[in-house]
């Protein structure tokens, strides 16, 4: 499956966006809203920020009943921060007119959408000529499939007064590819206007989304299992949903005679037979978005109650019916869902779900849901199931929007509330106490779940300011009730009163006891609460048994947790038998560790001299400490030193940290912090263990514990020394390949663990490799193995392996190819040189150092290092790259280098502009290979094979010698079934592999499935 879980625990809000507001909302929460809200869950210490659907609901208030599975609800559209409001200041005063809607309590929807398509509309005439031309737009407008389909939905809808579409003229109910055309036409202007609506609505979200990676923080998303009849979606598809037969509930213990959703079943047989390409869709505009989405009423995939439309709930039945088939209905459509997007799935499996059905959740590591009121033995005993035994794949929370908040609950169901008082030995009164709401919450955050996420009133409701004084009123939705109440009641404070209340910030932060420690006096501990928290402790964890004493140092359980931190750093024994150095300096030390350990991403490290020499005295056995370059003070000391006696950390450091003032407290401080992830590692292993147990524990901490992981896309490639160098790497614990890699060969030199530094193309990893056994390291995705075969390429036929000098020096080529990309060519320069001090026989450091010398103007001295690199083509490539050579010999010039090297982002704009450039440089230069190649890759991420074809065609007539462009044309030949051409450029692949005595897997594959569709 696509999607990985997190290795730590998940902590959480769930921000309804209507229920909020900012002083720039006009009366209802908006999408530019949630970016001051996510960077305050970065500052309380939340990782998810939940919404609840977005999609566009028309006239309808409930987020669950909306036209479209995929458009975007422009009631929550940002109207202040849309460009260009200076240049017509009416368009502003209008804004302010609407502002004053934020004053009610509750939201005026139809006021509300009304007041802002008036405004839409007047700033579409405005502005709709600038937006069409922009290059976004059409990125937009052609990566949407769904778009026009929905507009003309609207536009047809709006048109005859929102009634339902089956009230429709007839020449409108139907949807053949002739009508839709003609309707196109006959609507082109209101069409025209939603589409123009939606991409302000999808540019606002794309904001929000990076703010969030920016911050570390994840978005989730909610999808719905049902669509309204009155959709977009059903309109256009009919075939794909039974329309006669609605989606409910069988009678049961909360309904006497069922519940009836209206909402049509869909046809899976129709929904198969298409590949379920609407769900894939769907899924993916939802990918836009959000990292992590809610799966609704997830049990109906597997069967749901089908009701007979004119029939009562209660006379429906199970589809499908047979119980046996249900697993299996349900694993077909899941594993669609989850291998459509990178998304993480989190199923709402409440209310009757079958046990089958909870276990095939968990054994796909699909996390379920748990509400602490209803986690209950519900077939034995009926008690409450412990926090703590709540399953890993899960989220735990308090309340939903379905239900009834804590102070409601509480008082409204003195059963349920009195059975869960006296399960927490606590005496029943129908008021909540704040100690108990405390405990509660606080418990939420410290069950045995991997997500803890709680809706935002109920820690508002924590400070009575921020609280409303009618807690009746504060429920979100009652199910099956018709209400004016549903949906439109926003919380009490403004969106700056909450991120600036600081009562409100400390209290959420006291909720976690690891890492962070604040606010411990919020409420009495008793000596059975101490005892339970101790007993939760990992046993292997430093920091939390040294946190725990922290928080209760003059108690038994804290002093037990002191001793345990001492033999967890290896001295063993009771802390007085310590010197009296470390005595007296142990609260120092206490508080070094945690925070070092326990430190928030971002953070830079920075130790005072009695703290680093405190932590020298623990990790004083360390295996690095006999390495010549642990004792190294200047980077010429490195420099001279064998590869073998290089420490990689030390090295690092020295040529990074030592220009500055504090530099060599900063060094000493980041050694620390790896000093204390070796002694979490060694705390982790087995008597006399072996390579493969040390690189178990160093994958557990690292990617499992302290959460490294690879950061996004948009990040890497704008901050790339971030997520390069060792010190960034520490402080935002997030890393590209090389930056995690160096990373682990850090710790790996501290536990006497010999690793190799692989350099795939266009990667890098790590192996351990002893002659019988092959370990690979993938550190992108947690440490997993990965076959060597699958880094090999058509022209790659053997992976180099570097030393540790190479190591620093590949940390600068990789910065300085994003100098390259960039076109900073003087810094590119420098960072080559810095490279090649520490790597001088690597050839493509040479190549990139001499055209970035070419780029400024030092051509004599480019062309040195650029005829060194043509010299031999390396012993692992099949081809030799012809770049430096095309150069030299005048079959490209400056700008065509510069083309070659910008890096280009994955939009279709800017792949468009990557094409017409290089079309521009061959016009010129027909026979730059480099150029040939490139243009054929742009055309094939444009999805035009045909202009591919040329483009490599036109390589091949120059030079018939790259194994690379004979596979691929090879491959479009074929496509084309143009089967003998593509048996000559195959065979012609084969001949320049064999010469090197490597035949790739893929060049096999492709001769088998070429053999059977037209043998040779």
């Amino acid at each position: 499956m696509p999607f990985t879980l997190p290795n730590s625990k998940q902590h959480g809000i769930n921000i309804p966006l209507f229920s909020v507001r900012s002083a720039q909302s006009c009366g209802i929460g908006e999408y530019l809203d949630l970016i001051p809200l996510i960077h305050w869950c970065k500052d309380v210490g939340f990782h998810v920020l939940q919404t609840l659907p977005l999609n566009d609901t028309g006239d309808e208030s409930s987020p669950y009943c909306s036209l479209t599975a995929t458009a975007l609800n422009p009631i929550f559209l940002s109207l202040s921060h849309l460009p260009g409001l200076n240049l017509h200041p009416h368009l502003s005063e209008h804004i302010r007119r609407l502002q004053q809607l934020n004053s009610s309590p509750y939201i005026d929807y139809k006021a509300v959408i009304s007041e802002k398509m008036q405004f839409l509309k007047e700033y579409y005439s405005f502005f709709k000529k600038q937006i069409f031309e922009n290059h976004d737009f059409r990125e937009f407008f052609y990566s949407s499939g769904w778009l026009k389909g929905y507009a003309l939905f609207k536009a047809i809808k709006m048109s005859n007064h929102w009634r339902p579409w089956q009230e429709w003229d007839d020449s409108l109910k139907a949807c053949s590819q002739g009508s839709l055309k003609a309707l196109e036409s006959k609507f082109e202007t209101e069409i025209d206007f939603h589409i123009f609506v939606q991409y302000l609505c999808f540019h606002q979200m794309a904001q929000v989304k990076a703010a969030a990676e920016a911050a570390g923080v994840a978005l989730m998303g909610d999808l719905p299992i049902l669509i309204n009849k009155e959709s977009a979606d059903v309109w256009l598809h009919q075939n794909l949903f039974d329309l006669s037969h609605t989606a409910g509930a069988p009678p049961d213990q909360y309904s006497q005679t069922g519940q009836n959703w209206s909402f049509p079943l869909y046809n899976w047989d129709a929904l198969k037979a298409d590949n379920y390409q609407w769900w894939i869709e769907r899924l993916q505009c939802a990918a836009r978005f959000y990292h992590l989405y809610r799966i609704d009423h997830v049990v109906g995939f597997f069967r749901i109650w089908s009701i007979p439309v004119g029939l009562n709930a209660a006379e429906g039945g199970f589809i499908p019916p047979d119980p046996s088939v249900w697993i299996a209905h349900g694993d077909a459509i899941l594993q669609m869902m989850v291998g459509s997007t990178q998304m993480t799935p989190v199923a709402e499996d409440l209310g009757t779900v079958p046990d089958e059905v909870r276990d095939y959740l968990r054994e796909h590591k699909i996390c379920g849901t748990r509400v602490m009121r209803w986690e209950r033995y519900w077939h034995t005993d009926r008690s409450y199931i412990p926090p703590e035994e709540y399953i890993w794949e899960s989220l735990t929370t308090v309340s939903t929007h379905d239900s009834e908040l804590l102070t409601q609950w509480w008082k409204n169901q003195p059963e349920e509330s009195g059975n869960y008082a006296a399960s927490r030995g606590w005496a029943y009164t129908p008021q909540l106490t704040m100690e108990q709401r405390l405990a509660i919450l606080k418990e939420s955050h410290r069950t045995g779940s991997l997500y803890h996420v709680n809706l935002i009133n109920e820690y508002l409701n924590c400070i009575p300011e921020l609280a409303w004084n009618r807690p009746e009123e504060e429920r979100i939705n009652v199910p099956g009730v018709v209400s004016d109440h549903n949906w439109t009641l926003k919380v009490r404070p403004t969106i700056e009163e909450i991120i600036s209340n600081k009562a409100l910030k400390n209290l959420i932060r006291s909720l976690f006891l690891f890492p962070l420690l604040f606010f411990a006096t919020l409420q009495a501990e008793t000596d059975a609460h101490i005892k339970m928290i101790y007993s939760s402790l990992s046993p292997t964890s430093i920091a939390q048994h040294l946190a725990f004493y922290q928080l209760y140092p003059n108690t038994p359980y804290g002093e037990k947790a002191l001793e345990d931190a001492w033999k967890l750093l290896g001295k063993g024994g009771n802390p007085s038998e310590h010197s009296g150095e470390i005595l007296s300096n142990f609260p120092e030390l206490t508080a070094a560790i945690v925070n070092l350990i326990n430190k928030k991403e971002g953070e830079p490290v920075l130790l005072k001299d009695s703290e680093i020499a405190l932590i020298d005295q623990f990790a004083s056995f360390l295996p690095n400490r006999k390495l010549k370059g642990f004792h190294a003070t200047t980077e010429d000391e490195v420099i001279a030193l064998p590869a073998d006696e290089i420490d990689l950390a030390r090295g690092l450091f020295l040529t990074l940290l030592t220009t500055s003032s504090k530099g060599w407290q900063e060094m000493r401080s980041y050694e620390s912090l790896l000093d204390l992830m070796a002694l979490q590692v060694m705390l982790r292993l087995p008597q006399n263990p072996t390579p493969k147990d040390k690189i178990k524990a160093m994958n557990d901490l690292i990617f499992f514990e302290m959460g490294y992981r690879f950061p996004p896309e948009s990040l890497s490639t704008k901050d790339i020394d971030v997520y390069t160098f060792l010190p960034s790497v520490l402080n935002s614990r997030k890393g590209v390949c090389l930056g995690v890699s160096i990373l682990y060969l850090c710790l790996a030199q501290r536990l006497d663990l010999p690793l190799e530094m692989i350099t795939p193309p266009g990667h890098i990893y790590v192996r351990y490799k002893d002659g019988k056994s092959e370990i690979n390291i993938e550190t992108t995705c947690r440490g997993v193995h990965v076959d060597s075969d699958y880094y090999l390429t058509i022209d790659t036929c053997a992976l180099e392996q570097q030393n540790i000098k190479h190591v620093i020096g590949l940390a600068y080529m990789n910065q300085a190819s994003v100098f390259m990309g960039t076109e900073k060519f003087d810094q590119a320069e420098i960072a080559y040189k810095k490279a090649l001090s520490y790597h001088p026989d690597y050839e493509p450091i040479h190549r990139f150092l001499g055209l970035s010398l070419c780029m400024n103007g030092k051509e004599e001295e480019g062309r040195e290092h650029l005829a060194r690199s043509c010299k031999t083509t390396p012993a692992h490539q099949v081809s030799a790259d012809n770049l430096a050579s095309d150069y030299l010999n005048g079959k490209v010039n400056a700008e065509g280098i510069a083309r070659f090297a910008k890096h280009t982002e994955s939009t279709r704009a800017a792949i468009l502009e990557e094409k017409e450039a290089y079309e521009r440089i061959l016009k010129e230069y027909p026979e730059f290979r480099s150029g040939w190649l490139g243009l054929a890759g742009s055309w094939l991420e444009l999805g035009n094979e045909r202009q591919a074809l040329r483009a490599l065609e036109a390589y091949h007539e120059i030079d018939a010698n790259n194994a690379t462009v004979e596979f691929y044309l090879a491959n479009l030949y074929a496509k084309r079934l143009d089967f003998q051409k593509g048996w000559d450029r195959l065979c012609s692949c084969e001949k320049l592999t064999q010469a090197k005595n490597y035949t790739p897997e893929a060049v096999r594959d492709f001769r088998e499935s070429l053999q059977q569709l037209s043998p040779e």
